[in-house]
C-alpha cells in the first residue's frame, strides 16, 4: 500500500503540462489543485449571469438578465471561476496556440470536478452541452475538445454528458467503464418543450468562466470557455 505521504503534490495551476497527475489525474485532484490558483466568483454576483455586482442590491449590467426566461431560453447561468490571470491567458493560449491542444483534458477535469462539488446546482440537469464553436474555426474546435476531455474524466458516468465524437483516450475509458456492468446515463426520449418551459435543465459548459468587471458599454455576457 502507499503511504499518501509518499504521492508527489500537484504543481498548481497553470503548471499542469509539467505536473505529475497531467495523464493520471482526476476531476477531484485538478479542480482542487486550480481552486487554490484561479479566482472564485466575487462574493456580490448576479445570480442569474453570475457576473459581479458594483454594490449590495446593485441591478446587473447584463442586459440579458432583464430578459423574460421564454427570451433567452436559459435560468441561470454557472460560472467555474472568474475569467481573470491565470485562468484568462490560459483559456487564450488554448483557443489560439495550436501546440495547447492538451489543455482540454484539464478543463474537461474541472468542469466535471465542479459538478461533483455542485450537486444542489446539478440536481435537475437533464443534459450538459458545450456551446458550439465555429464550424471553421481555427486552430482547434476548443469547446467541442473540452466536451469530449469532460465526458471521458466522467469515468463513473455520472452527468448527462452526451458522446462527441471520442478521442482514442475517451474511447478507451468507456469501454473500461463498459466492461464493469456499471449502467451509464442515457439520453431521455425526446419530447415537445412546452412554450413556457425554460432550459434550466440544460447546462451550456460554455459558459464556465466570467468577468469581474463589464465592459465599456456594457450588452451581452462576457463569457469565456
Amino acid at each position: 500500500m502507499t503511504n499518501a505521504s509518499n504521492l508527489p503534490q500537484p504543481l498548481g495551476f497553470p503548471q499542469c503540462p509539467k505536473c505529475p497527475y497531467v495523464r493520471i489525474g482526476s476531476p477531484e485532484v485538478c479542480a482542487l489543485c486550480a481552486s487554490k490558483s484561479i479566482k472564485p466568483l466575487a462574493a456580490l454576483h448576479c445570480e442569474l449571469c453570475s457576473q459581479t455586482l458594483s454594490a449590495p442590491g446593485a441591478a446587473c449590467w447584463n442586459a440579458i438578465c432583464n430578459w423574460t426566461p421564454e427570451r433567452r431560453f436559459f435560468t441561470r447561468v454557472d460560472a467555474v471561476a472568474l475569467f481573470a490571470y491565470p485562468l484568462e491567458q490560459t483559456i487564450k493560449s488554448f483557443k489560439y496556440q495550436e501546440a495547447q491542444g492538451g489543455w482540454a483534458t484539464i478543463f474537461g477535469r474541472l468542469i466535471v470536478g465542479w459538478m461533483n462539488a455542485h450537486l444542489e446546482e446539478m440536481r435537475d440537469i437533464d443534459i450538459v452541452l458545450g456551446n458550439p464553436s465555429a464550424p471553421d474555426r481555427t486552430p482547434i474546435q476548443h469547446v467541442e475538445e473540452i466536451m469530449k476531455a469532460a465526458y471521458a474524466e466522467d469515468t463513473l458516468g455520472r452527468w448527462p454528458i452526451p458522446p462527441n465524437r471520442l478521442s482514442p483516450r475517451a474511447a478507451r475509458l468507456r469501454s473500461r467503464l463498459a466492461a464493469t456492468g456499471r449502467p451509464r446515463w442515457k439520453p431521455p426520449e425526446t419530447t415537445p418543450r412546452p412554450s413556457n418551459c425554460t432550459s434550466r435543465s440544460t447546462a451550456s459548459a460554455s459558459s464556465w468562466s466570467t468577468t469581474s468587471s463589464p465592459p465599456e458599454p456594457p450588452s451581452t455576457p462576457s463569457v469565456s470557455g
